[in-house]
């Protein structure tokens, strides 16, 4: 199935209040989430992320995941990505996943999009929220043609998701360049992946993924690594005290400087410094 030929068959399209015991459930339709006020976290396999105001979430039939949360409001959007199973008009709901469901419904396979296969998860999707309105609107006064006039925003809205993807992914490729070149200039600065999140628009776990694909180490022991190289020239350079040398690359603690360069280097900083001082 090519994009060209995806005509939605929307089943349900509602503001929900959402409670979620937190069981992996498997899905029989595709949908599709925006999320409105509350905070969860959903799981699908060992990636975590977490559904905020504003982040869409797209899943295939036959995928599961795992919500958690104590409650959430959202906009909750079923269909099919085909007109195939039509005569079914309520949706579908989701199943333990253990359960044995039989045949999927709908299952599509997209040989030109194949994201639509799986999920998507686009976190601060304020321009998705139109189409959305968009589809509560036609559902809500069922007029002439409704479902057919849903169905050609969905996919709208599906261009969309699948531009905004493609975009975030060029985007994101950029990212661990970035944030080593801001750390180069700031290590001396109170440091974090969520300031780094905040900064370029990825959940933290994603943004550490791609910074450790990129460089081989996590955020966290990037800056680490950067500030004892600097402690190191500092020991070697000056006779600042211990506790000036911690404070200058970034430490809050000077026990804490100690503790984590002698894991660094095997020695304390002041057998560091004693130990290669003036030895040239």
């Amino acid at each position: 199935m090519l994009f060209s030929d995806v005509l939605p068959f929307i089943r349900f399209a509602e503001i929900i209040h959402y409670t979620s015991p937190g069981i992996p459930v498997r899905v029989r339709d595709c949908r599709i989430f925006y999320i409105l006020s509350g905070n969860a976290k959903i799981t699908i396999g060992s990636q975590v992320y977490d559904l905020v105001p504003h982040t869409v979430f797209y899943c295939s039939a036959g995928h599961s995941y795992t919500i958690s949360s104590t409650e959430v409001e959202l906009i909750s959007i079923n269909f099919d990505l085909s007109q195939d199973n039509k005569t079914r008009e309520q949706p579908y709901s989701p199943v333990p996943l253990t359960a044995n469901i039989g045949q999927q419904i709908s299952e599509c396979c997209m040989e030109d999009q194949s994201l639509l296969n799986c999920w998507l998860f686009l976190p601060n999707a304020v321009a998705c929220r139109e189409f959305f309105d968009g589809i509560l609107t036609e559902f809500s006064t069922k007029r002439l043609l409704y479902r057919e006039s849903a169905g050609a925003i969905l996919k709208a809205l599906l261009v969309r998701l699948l531009r905004s993807n493609a975009e975030n992914a060029s985007q994101g490729a950029k990212a661990p360049e970035k944030i080593i070149d801001y750390i180069r200039v700031h290590y001396r600065e109170p440091l974090s992946n969520a300031l780094f999140s905040q900064m370029f628009g990825y959940h933290e776990y994603h943004l550490n993924r791609l910074f450790l694909k990129h460089t081989g180490s996590t955020i966290r022991q990037y800056i680490l690594d950067m500030r004892i190289s600097h402690a190191k020239k500092a020991l070697l350079n000056t006779d600042l005290p211990l506790s000036a040398i911690a404070e200058t690359v970034g430490f809050n603690s000077n026990s804490y400087f100690s503790t984590y360069f002698r894991q660094a280097t095997g020695l304390t900083p002041a057998q560091f410094r004693k130990k290669y001082k003036n030895v040239l």
